[in-house]
């Protein structure tokens, strides 16, 4: 092969694009009541993935759909709430799972018909309870890092690297939040978005009390 050659093959090479991110989006609600605003959360019913776990309404989004549309489909599968009772304020910055999975949060206000006429799917949701916002503001979550490690194969070529298996490969980490409120543990990346949202409010310095 000659230089020229080498140019041309490389200035024509198209390489393969990496499989798009699995892309999800979450329901973060707000309500008011008598003047106090709120958070909403779910906890997982039994028998489906990650069950008893705290979360906020949301799943895969569908080709060609918004997070947002994404956001109140759910919401409505899993609360029975309608898509035009929820007024869309913001999004919050994504969240990338070691899946390769890219959640998007949407912050909405819902409407107080929504709120009245909450109706859990029972096949999906084992309960909902509120926080009122003004907690989330004065609570600092208990921060702790979690470390993953190298697990041995059979088959990996240790003895094709220096020092084998004592190798120092590199440990992933990541650091995870936990709020307790009622009872209620909330961590994961739900606790990462209600921190998100809760940073968001604090550098705006709205005053919720």
């Amino acid at each position: 092969m000659t230089l020229s050659d080498l140019k041309q093959t490389l200035l024509a090479y198209l390489p393969e694009m990496d499989t798009p991110p699995k892309r999800s989006a979450v329901l973060l609600p707000l309500a008011e009541e008598n003047g106090e605003i709120y958070l909403l959360y779910t906890k997982r019913a039994e028998g489906i993935r990650q069950s008893g776990d705290v979360c906020f309404p949301g799943g895969r989004s569908e080709q060609g759909e918004t997070p947002f549309r994404t956001a109140v489909r759910e919401a409505k599968e899993e609360l029975a709430i309608p898509p035009e009772e929820i007024t869309f304020l913001t999004y919050l910055p994504l969240q990338r799972t070691l899946e390769k999975e890219e959640i998007t949060p949407v912050v909405g206000l819902l409407s107080a018909k929504a709120l009245q006429g909450l109706t859990p799917s029972p096949a999906e949701v084992a309960e909902v309870f509120r926080v009122p916002l003004s907690v989330l503001l004065e609570m600092e979550p208990e921060r702790y890092t979690l470390y993953w490690h190298v697990t041995e194969s059979d088959t990996f070529p240790y003895e094709k690297i220096r020092n084998g298996k004592q190798y120092p490969f590199r440990v992933p980490q990541v650091e995870e939040l936990f709020y307790e409120v009622d009872g209620h543990i909330i961590w994961g990346v739900t606790a990462r978005f209600t921190a998100s949202l809760v940073s968001a409010l604090k550098t705006s310095q709205i005053h919720l009390n």
